[in-house]
């Protein structure tokens, strides 16, 4: 009893943290992972894998980006993108016209003027927002938030 207790324990374990579900479908015995599969066996993964003899049963992939905000106004406005988990993202602001100003958390501190295009590197347990202030010209942008993965 303590046997089938201890590896419901471990399978379900594997399935918190396992994102891809693979069935075997080749006709011998191979060893994968460590582990010996047979014909009709599953496995699970946390990266996509390209062989023939596995194939795709269920998937969670990985969001790459966490936000794209695209703006086009005439009016003076603050957009505000929210972060909502711990990741290395890089932030890409593609600038096209009008007074931007770019802040980390709150706008009651020193932003950052926007002229041209602009990126950065940084991890978000630094910041749970960024916010974007435009002046009443003709404004244009798009912010992204794309994860840098391992």
């Amino acid at each position: 009893m303590k046997k089938i207790l201890i590896v419901l324990i471990v399978l379900l374990c594997s399935l918190g943290f396992a994102q891809n579900l693979y069935t075997y479908t080749g006709e011998t015995n191979v060893f994968y992972n460590e582990e010996v599969l047979s014909t009709g066996d599953t496995i699970l993964v946390d990266e996509f894998i390209y062989l023939d003899d596995f194939t795709l049963t269920a998937s969670t992939p990985t969001s790459i980006f966490m936000d794209v905000t695209t703006v086009s106004t005439s009016a003076a406005a603050t957009t505000t993108v929210n972060v909502t988990e711990l990741a290395d993202v890089q932030i890409n602001l593609d600038y096209t016209a009008g007074g931007l100003t770019l802040y980390f958390n709150s706008t009651t501190g020193n932003g950052i003027p926007i002229t041209e295009d602009w990126e950065m590197i940084l991890n978000t347990k630094y910041f749970n927002k960024i916010l974007i202030k435009n002046t009443a010209t003709t404004t244009s942008y798009t912010l992204s938030l794309k994860k840098i993965l391992e």
